[in-house]
This record gives structure tokens, C-alpha cells and sequence, in this order.
């Protein structure tokens, strides 16, 4: 059975006036499971700390009674991650648009979201918006996630390469996230977990400063995993740090 190593962090960055991001970890005091979140409250959006705050709390509330339910005796499904990952995901958007409605100036909050789960060697994922999954694997670095943004799907409809989209103003547009509909489209995905895998969940205020290259040159370094998640931190600061950066590492034994 893999057992789970979890660290994460947030920094305001050094041009925001607050930090916008939320995050999760939770091992529901069980060294094979876990429940991670990165949340990126829109940018310029009153109420993103308070819609990416939401998210988070909703999300981990289901987890938890889930979990609750499962040991007493109801028991894990072969699907209970996705199917949870979904049910999560749906209440967390459906509170936030209660939100929206009942108080005028969170109106407009919407927020990204990226959660892993882990039960007993079965993980699943899921991912709206722009923040990322990456998996680490035999010393190469690989995104799991593909952002919902304008820029992407221009990529995907050939209109723009991946280095004009980075420059595209479309490039923080998203397409997809927590808040911004009231029906959203969930895809949920199997994670076959190995030993010696590392996981890693940001925002976008990680990847905008620091590039694949740096990133993983950091999670194969013999560090422990709190000092990888403040170098990540601390690297996208020295590279400008325009951005709330939130970090999430999960390390797989």
C-alpha cells in the first residue's frame, strides 16, 4: 500500500495586495489516503479569497463525511473517488453561486479549482480553470491537467502557438472555474499511483513565473518535501512573484 507524504504553502507574492488562493491537505489521519486543493480565486473579481475559501471548505466538508460514512461501514466503491470528486466539485459551485446571488459584491467571485484524492491506492483527480496538476515520474515532469482558458482553446483550434499564448491576453481568460456557471462540466480521471511519485498542485502564480524546466529540477532534488514546496515558493518570487503562488506536494513511498 503507497503511503502518502503531503506538504503545501501560499505567499501573497510581491505585487498582490492579498492572497486570493486557498489550499487543502487533509490525510483523514491515514497515511494512504488523501484529500488535496489548490484554489485560485479570480484575479480583479471582488470576493475571489472568499469564492477560492469556499471552495475549499465545501469540498473538504463532503470529504470528510464521505470518509465518515465509508469507515462505519458503508465502505470505498470501486468508483468512490471520482464519484465524490464530482458530488464535491457540484456543491462547492452550487454554494458559490448561492453566494453570488444573496450578497451584490461577491456578484462577479468565481475560482479555479485542482483537488487529488487517495483512497487505499485508488486516487482520481479533477481540475477546473487554470491551476495544475503536474506528476513527476522517473525523473521527468509532466502536466496532467490542461488549462481552461481562451488562450488553450485557441492553441487546441490552431490559432495560436503555445509561445503567443503565453503573451495573449486571453492567456488568464478562463473558460471554465468555480462560480462562473451555474451548470458546469466536471471530467473526472483515474491516478494510478507508484511508489517514488511526486504530485504536484499550483496555481498559476507558480507556473507564470517559474518554468517546467525549474519546477522540476526543484522535485528531483534531495530535499524533504517542506523545503521543496518553500523553494518552489521562493523561486517564483525571486522571478517576480506577480502573483498569489500556492503549492501542494504529495509524495508517494
Amino acid at each position: 500500500m503507497i503511503k502518502i507524504n503531503v506538504y503545501g504553502g501560499t505567499d501573497r507574492g510581491k505585487v498582490r495586495a492579498n492572497n486570493q488562493d486557498s489550499i487543502c491537505f487533509n490525510q483523514f489521519n491515514k497515511p494512504s489516503q488523501l484529500l488535496a486543493i489548490v484554489a485560485d480565486g479570480v484575479g480583479g473579481h471582488a470576493g475571489g479569497d472568499v469564492a477560492s475559501k469556499l471552495a475549499v471548505n465545501v469540498i473538504e466538508e463532503h470529504f470528510r463525511k464521505a470518509v465518515m460514512l465509508a469507515n462505519s461501514g458503508a465502505g470505498y466503491s470501486d468508483n468512490w473517488c471520482l464519484q465524490n470528486i464530482d458530488k464535491a466539485i457540484q456543491l462547492a459551485n452550487q454554494e458559490i453561486k448561492q453566494q453570488q446571488g444573496e450578497d451584490e459584491r461577491l456578484a462577479s467571485m468565481a475560482t479555479t479549482v485542482v483537488m487529488l484524492v487517495a483512497i487505499d491506492d485508488t486516487a482520481g483527480f479533477s481540475y477546473l480553470g487554470d491551476s495544475r496538476l503536474y506528476g513527476w515520474r522517473d525523473n521527468c515532469l509532466n502536466q496532467l491537467s490542461k488549462d481552461h482558458t481562451v488562450a488553450q482553446q485557441m492553441i487546441d483550434d490552431g490559432v495560436l502557438t503555445d509561445d503567443q499564448a503565453s503573451m495573449s491576453p486571453y492567456h488568464h481568460v478562463l473558460t471554465r472555474g468555480l462560480g462562473i456557471k451555474g451548470d458546469i462540466d466536471i471530467v473526472t480521471y483515474n491516478l494510478n499511483l507508484q511508489s517514488r511519485d511526486i504530485y504536484l498542485l499550483c496555481s498559476d502564480g507558480l507556473t507564470n513565473c517559474l518554468s517546467d524546466d525549474a519546477i522540476e529540477q526543484i522535485l528531483a532534488s534531495d530535499m524533504d518535501i517542506k523545503l521543496k514546496v518553500d523553494e518552489l515558493i521562493a523561486a517564483a518570487n525571486d522571478n517576480g512573484g506577480h502573483d498569489n503562488i500556492s503549492v501542494v506536494l504529495v509524495e508517494c513511498e
